[in-house]
């Protein structure tokens, strides 16, 4: 009795929290209607626009061998670049976070986070028990559906890939998921006001451009089988000039065309790492409070300890919610 009277006085305090939102200035445009719009101008209002450094033995091919950090300048931040696409992840995300001392972040712990962030009445064909229906984000499938979808699923089915959510398979790309090289970021100097230095180090690990080479190869595998033999469907040779000596498809081939034009596609993450008191690289705890600061925390992408396998948009909504309901509790202890 007492706790539940304890209960309803901070939710009354709350009532009456003040919560200051800061953000870059942002110029509104219409075109930011347009789901593709800022790919195909990342120098628009909406955009900070940051030149990676990357290092010289990766992206040959792109421009300055760098590839474009985009970030929003929206309200919602980068979420307004994210193509609307809503991922969670996989329970072995949550959990191996669990595993790293981060207690309270298990799939079971966060699973009520995600439920209460969607509203999923208009999807079809879900589990309903892994999705919420009451939340302030609407989810739902695309208003239209290539008849191609099926054919995707069919020949996935086909080499061993037990998926059947057409969810997005509209396109057949090589995405790594996650990632075994790490990257850096850096202050240039006291100013605050410079871009930083990111190094994304991307492909430092073999393994990482190993398991790229097996994935376009299955790509290839999916987009010859004989569902799609009717419409003449074949890998398009178009080679590089660092690459003409290579055989075409050869496993050298790949992984020589990994490194010239692999890009990437956002969910930056992991700079503050969340993890236990003993883990050296932890910046802030399992209550995401700033190790030894008192009144300091950090509440977005950062904080994951490894990068989930999906969009990051949906689990940095989820951290957000874990934020408040701490936050909450720390005033309710007191």
């Amino acid at each position: 009795v007492l706790r539940k009277r304890r209960g309803k006085q901070i939710n009354r305090k709350i009532q009456k929290w003040s919560v200051l939102s800061s953000k870059q200035e942002e110029k509104k445009t219409f075109l930011l209607t347009f789901l593709l719009w800022h790919r195909c101008n990342p120098q628009q209002d909406i955009t900070g626009d940051t030149k990676a450094k990357i290092l010289n033995q990766r992206a040959w091919e792109l421009i300055d061998e760098r590839c474009n950090m985009v970030r929003g300048k929206a309200l919602g931040g980068t979420s307004v670049v994210n193509f609307l696409l809503h991922t969670r992840g996989n329970r072995l995300d949550f959990d191996s976070w669990a595993n790293m001392g981060n207690y309270g972040w298990s799939y079971k712990d966060v699973l009520p986070l995600l439920h209460k962030i969607e509203n999923c009445t208009l999807c079809r064909d879900i589990d309903k028990e892994f999705h919420g229906t009451n939340g302030y984000l609407n989810i739902e499938h695309p208003g239209y559906e290539s008849h191609m979808v099926k054919l995707f699923l069919k020949a996935g089915r086909d080499l061993g890939i037990g998926n059947n959510d057409p969810n997005g398979n509209f396109g057949l790309a090589t995405v790594l998921l996650r990632p075994k090289s790490k990257g850096r970021i850096f202050i240039r100097n006291s100013n605050p006001f410079p871009p930083p230095v990111i190094k994304p180090n991307y492909f430092e690990n073999d393994g990482d451009v190993a398991t790229m080479v097996e994935g376009i190869k299955w790509a290839i595998s999916v987009a010859t089988s004989k569902h799609f033999k009717k419409y003449n469907s074949y890998p398009k040779f178009h080679t590089f000039p660092r690459l003409q000596q290579i055989p075409f498809g050869t496993d050298q081939y790949w992984s020589c065309a990994v490194r010239h034009v692999s890009t990437t596609l956002g969910h930056h993450s992991g700079t503050c790492k969340m993890g236990p008191k003993n883990d050296p690289d932890a910046v802030v705890d399992p209550q995401l409070s700033v190790w030894n600061s008192r009144s300091t925390g950090v509440v977005d992408g950062s904080i994951m300890p490894n990068i989930v396998a999906g969009h990051t948009n949906a689990v940095i909504y989820m951290i957000g919610e874990k934020a408040s309901d701490l936050i909450k509790a720390s005033w309710e202890d007191t």
